[in-house]
């Protein structure tokens, strides 16, 4: 039975491009799924953050799959701490360094009064 009959070949087009983006979705979720079971640390890396806690929920908690989840959690949070930090200290360098230049205006602008 053909289910694209009577459509239009745009349609069509849109059909097969959906049905593309579906399969390269499950083959993606397939591939999550054993990188999560063989603890494979760059397969880790790129699930989602909501697609790695429903694998996570799927084990044990003392199982060694769940507690290298686990420590995939901490690494993105430690990695969010970082990136935080080296946020943190850039904006208060400028900061810095916008004060200081602030102060010697200031510092000239009292020695020298306006006459």
């Amino acid at each position: 039975m053909d289910l694209q009959k009577g459509m239009t070949p745009k349609e069509k087009r849109a059909d097969n491009r959906e049905a593309d983006r579906r399969l390269a979705e499950e083959l993606k979720k397939q591939r999550w799924d054993e990188g999560l079971s063989k603890m494979d640390s760059r397969i880790l890396a790129e699930i989602p953050d909501d697609y790695l806690a429903d694998l996570q929920s799927k084990f044990d908690q003392k199982s060694a799959v769940y507690i290298r989840a686990q420590q995939e959690w901490q690494r993105r949070l430690t990695r969010t701490v970082v990136r935080s930090s080296i946020w943190a200290s850039v904006i208060g360098g400028v900061l810095g360094i916008i004060g200081a230049i602030v102060g010697v205006l200031i510092g000239w602008w009292i020695a020298h009064p306006y006459r």
